[in-house]
């Protein structure tokens, strides 16, 4: 969980340095490469959380883009730690979150694909750009460790 938080605010730092420095296609890729990241632990937390949580079938696709998606995009991610941190500190069972989880997942995933959109670019696109990164990773062995040049 703590994984989706800390990389939706890359997202968030990488839209917002782009914005900042007036960037365009290097920061675009920047920016997919960051939400791929989200992806990944998205995909990962609901696997782990079971059936109940089951990825949606399709990677939605951004219909319009809100004005500063990445504001957006951690307000989702907020809500979705919001009910792991609840059910750690035992308001109910981390099962009785799953139906909010998974809204609050679908709403992430839904403010992914505007942040893609705003930089050219669909969820889809972002999933691949990951699993190559990470391909590559497993062939060096540097999987494990910080930064983007492993």
């Amino acid at each position: 969980m703590h994984g989706i938080v800390e990389e939706a605010g890359e997202v968030f730092e990488e839209v917002r340095a782009k914005r900042d420095a007036n960037l365009t296609r290097d920061a675009d890729d920047k920016v997919v490469c960051e939400i791929g990241d989200v992806l990944w632990y998205v995909t990962s937390l609901s696997l782990e959380m079971g059936v109940e949580m089951a990825m949606p079938d399709a990677w939605p696709e951004a219909t319009t883009v809100t004005s500063e998606p990445e504001v957006w995009l951690m307000a989702a991610a907020s809500k979705l730690s919001g009910r792991v941190k609840k059910s750690l500190r035992k308001d109910k069972s981390l099962e009785e979150f799953v139906a909010a989880m998974a809204l609050h997942r679908d709403e992430l995933l839904q403010r992914c694909a505007e942040v893609a959109a705003a930089s050219g670019a669909s969820l889809q696109r972002c999933a691949i750009a990951n699993v190559r990164k990470l391909k590559g990773r497993f062939e060096r062995g540097s999987v494990q460790g910080d930064g983007d040049s492993r």
